[in-house]
């Protein structure tokens, strides 16, 4: 089906041994399916792997005719289409998702309840609690703030929140660039920032750290997530926290009953057990302390910190995966007081 994301299946489960649990992985910019190969290898003895990459990720170089460009609301629903259409009616995922996987896997997992039973987050966090809108209200559900530490409100990261902006707005205008302009100017100008990015480890400390793909296949246009948001921002200020329209066949009735759709910006925290994970070796935090504290706070769910870049699980697979498969069978490390899980 046109209207599904790029995917692949993988699963070593003997047929005739029942019906394997599903872990549904979602990559980030400007990853393709082979990101996660390491760590669908390791699941799919016990578990029927789905590896999805966003629209156009799978692809070096577009078709005659095709888009450049697909929306928030585009992008999430195919991901609903997909996961539902690749599951039998009522089968539970475990969700990973990872980098620009994570704005559309948080939401998806808040808006579909009924369709996620754990959800794995890599490396970027929550920004807020939500609930469901009062019915009457234009917004599907009301953003809160996490509960604040017990030292008080935690300081802001304005160096973080800048050095995200000014990257994201970069990544954009590369896009904007080549889109309008030239392709091959606005990729060369994608792939030196990456460069200068990789240069003074912005997202890897440790020289030995990886990230998953190579320059070579990286073009401008797999930027369009980063204009797709900030477009919204810029240019709907009087609603900038509410910018992606949410009508969906696949939304569950309790959550949508009585709202008309408009979903925000930020990420909101879903209700299933979650567990983050999020590199240590980087130059900047894609997560705050309060959303730690909550994670560490609530049970079922935990955040631990991994000796590696932002693909820390290309840095520490073993572990990553050894955590993960824990997390998936009732057992939860928790990133303050417990000990990390022996190899």
């Amino acid at each position: 089906m046109s209207n599904l994301l790029p995917t692949l299946e993988v699963c070593d489960v003997p047929k005739g041994a029942g019906t394997a649990p599903v872990v549904f992985m979602l990559a980030g910019f400007p990853d393709d399916h082979s990101v996660f190969a390491k760590l669908a290898d390791d699941l799919k003895r016990t578990h029927r792997v789905i590896v999805a990459c966003l629209p156009l990720y799978d692809q070096t170089s577009l078709k005659e005719g095709q888009s450049d460009y697909y929306s928030v609301e585009e992008v999430l629903f195919r991901l609903e289409a997909t996961v539902y259409s690749k599951t039998d009616p009522g089968q539970k995922v475990t969700l990973v998702i990872h980098d620009f996987g994570c704005p559309f896997g948080y939401h998806f997992a808040f808006l579909h309840p009924d369709k996620v039973d754990r959800l794995v987050g890599l490396d970027i966090g929550c920004t807020n609690l939500a609930r469901p809108a009062e019915k009457g209200s234009r917004h599907r559900y009301k953003l809160e703030k996490f509960p604040e530490l017990p030292e008080g409100p935690e300081p802001p990261r304005t160096k973080d929140k800048l050095n995200q902006l000014f990257y994201q707005l970069y990544f954009s205008f590369a896009y904007l660039f080549g889109r309008k302009v030239n392709y091959a100017v606005g990729t060369a100008l994608l792939r030196g920032f990456i460069k200068c990015m990789h240069l003074f480890r912005f997202l890897n400390t440790d020289p030995k750290s990886k990230a998953a793909r190579d320059l070579k296949d990286v073009r401008c246009w797999h930027a369009y997530p980063y204009w797709a948001m900030w477009s919204k921002i810029l240019f709907r200020p009087k609603s900038y926290m509410y910018t992606h329209t949410y009508e969906s066949q696949y939304t569950s009735s309790q959550v949508a009953s009585g709202y008309t759709g408009l979903i925000p910006v930020w990420m909101p925290m879903p209700k299933c057990d979650t567990l983050f994970l999020y590199g240590k070796r980087k130059r900047i935090m894609f997560h705050n302390n309060c959303f730690l504290k909550y994670l560490k706070d609530t049970p079922g769910c935990a955040a631990m910190g991994v000796d590696g870049g932002h693909w820390m699980f290309l840095d520490k697979p073993d572990f990553c995966a050894k955590v993960i498969r824990d997390f998936m069978d009732g057992i939860v490390y928790n990133y303050a007081d417990t000990i990390p899980p022996k190899m």
